[in-house]
């Protein structure tokens, strides 16, 4: 799921809603891998998304990704 929260700060740009089509086409995974684990995001509070809607994160969901995000940048600055 850190793959799938990643992928949507990304492409949110801020925090604007993202679809779940193009979480499939940012990770190269089927749509039915994105539905499955978006369903367990929204059940951990990390996102919300409508039925056949846009995903938009969770206050949790922010904080958490940008976390995340914040240590790969660092892990990655000091591998490189």
């Amino acid at each position: 799921s850190t793959r799938y929260l990643l992928a949507i700060y990304e492409l949110s740009n801020g925090g604007a809603a993202v679809r779940s089509v193009d979480i499939a086409n940012l990770l190269q995974v089927s749509r039915a891998s994105v539905v499955k684990c978006l369903k367990k995001l929204v059940e951990e509070g990390l996102i919300q998304k409508e039925y056949y809607g846009n995903v938009q994160f969770m206050p949790l969901g922010v904080r958490e990704a940008n976390r995340i995000y914040t240590e790969y940048t660092l892990l990655f600055t000091y591998f490189s």
